[in-house]
């Protein structure tokens, strides 16, 4: 897959779905995070701060979800990212 750009698809990684994780109705939890699968072109990208295969966290009421090959995805933009995730353990999930 290739991201249009100032665009980052991402494959969530929380068990729930794209669309329970945008509906759902823990409104504590404005965040979520997703693996990073493609980048497109973007300025605010300097240094390639965002790397494919990171784990970032995001605000999951701006998703853009998608399917592709029986798997779910979203996209969202590069000033949306909230952080970068080090040392991700997805035992904790």
């Amino acid at each position: 897959m290739k991201a249009p750009n100032n665009k980052i698809i991402i494959k969530p990684l929380r068990k729930e779905t794209v669309i329970e994780m945008i509906d759902s109705h823990d409104k504590d939890k404005k965040t979520s995070y997703g693996k990073v699968i493609a980048i497109g072109e973007s300025k605010l990208n300097k240094d390639d701060f965002v790397k494919v295969g990171d784990v970032v966290f995001f605000n999951k009421h701006i998703l853009m979800p998608f399917a592709y090959e029986d798997k779910e995805y979203a996209i969202i933009d590069f000033q949306n990212v909230l952080a970068i995730v080090e040392d991700f353990d997805s035992k904790k999930i």
